[in-house]
């Protein structure tokens, strides 16, 4: 309730000011496609603004009482933008702090979906509001799709998902039966790279829930059999990997998105790119190792991909360790 007054407050200062705005993931869905709000907790505002209105839309939420509260505290807003594509700004009240998060695109340049963010300015239509002029709505279909995208790059990701967020997909799904264009969805995740995304979130719906959607999709955007073998293997069977669901390591992240590639570009591409700092490497080491000097700034460099190897090899000694371990038991109930 507390977070719901709070938006509506930012979208009527947003009408007010003539930035147009798109509500993304929790708010909006808690309010269109759940019977109660109160069934879909969220965490923060998630917003769209358009580039060119970011300025405006961080004055805004200032004069508003709140302050930006990036990941990294020691990081000012540009340095941060070098490395987002979404602003947290922070305000805090006598009964619980807000998050609002103003996204200038749905995911960083770096990660891999080739979406053009215009495409959802180009579609987006009034949801008859109060008569708003600014508040705006994207169609289901890009809804689905940013969803698809969203749940299965935290998969990825962190090794990890909410089963809310399938919960989302499954109530859009539940109240569209009938009207929802899966040829444009299949259309939009191939031109955006995301046949994958869309097949496993629909692959997991179809495990977890009743529901009707067209199963053509599945079968057009269906990955190698390779794929799908080792999604199932780490999906189905994470609860025999200890090792992974109270300590996930980064090394079994690495490990499961390099065999869910299909071909070896993707796979190399994504080798390359997994370990990337976040920002320029030596504001990004100064900041989080409180490393000042130049010298000691280099020493790291060169040192720190040494410890990285060490850290690989661990890894791999961990999967070995824990496959030996399955194999041994299979072995035992044979004998």
């Amino acid at each position: 309730m507390i977070q719901l007054k709070e938006l509506n407050t930012i979208l009527d200062a947003f009408e007010k000011e003539g930035i147009d705005v798109i509500q993304l993931k929790g708010a909006w869905l808690a309010k269109n496609y759940y019977p109660d709000p109160a069934l879909r907790p969220m965490g923060d505002l998630d917003l769209l603004i358009r580039k060119e209105d970011m300025k405006r839309a961080k004055g805004s939420l200032m004069g508003q009482g709140f302050e930006f509260n990036g990941t990294f505290p020691f990081l000012n807003e540009d340095s941060y933008e070098k490395a987002h594509f979404h602003f947290p700004y922070r305000k805090t009240n006598s009964v619980a702090p807000i998050i609002a998060e103003l996204h200038q695109d749905i995911a960083a340049q770096a990660d891999s979906i080739k979406n053009n963010i215009q495409d959802f300015w180009e579609n987006v239509s009034l949801i008859n509001e109060d008569h708003k002029k600014h508040v705006l709505a994207i169609p289901k279909e890009y809804l689905l799709l940013h969803l698809f995208w969203h749940t299965f790059h935290n998969l990825s990701g962190c090794l990890y998902f909410r089963l809310i967020w399938l919960l989302d997909i499954a109530h859009i799904i539940n109240k569209h039966p009938n009207n929802i264009t899966w040829l444009f969805i299949e259309k939009k995740a191939t031109e955006w790279d995301i046949q994958k995304e869309v097949y496993f979130c629909l692959y997991l719906i179809s495990q977890l829930y009743s529901i009707n959607f067209d199963n053509k999709i599945t079968e057009t955007l269906m990955p190698a059999d390779s794929s799908r073998k080792i999604f199932n293997s780490v999906m189905f069977k994470m609860e025999n990997n200890t090792l992974a669901l109270n300590d996930p390591n980064r090394f079994l992240i690495i490990l499961f998105n390099l065999l869910s590639l299909d071909t070896f570009n993707e796979k190399l591409k994504y080798f390359f790119r997994y370990n990337k700092y976040p920002l320029n490497k030596k504001e990004w080491i100064k900041g989080k190792y409180k490393i000042t000097s130049k010298k000691s700034i280099y020493l790291f460099l060169f040192i720190n991909p040494f410890i990285s190897i060490l850290k690989v090899f661990k890894g791999l000694c961990e999967i070995l360790w824990i496959s030996l371990r399955i194999i041994s038991k299979k072995s035992f109930f044979r004998i």
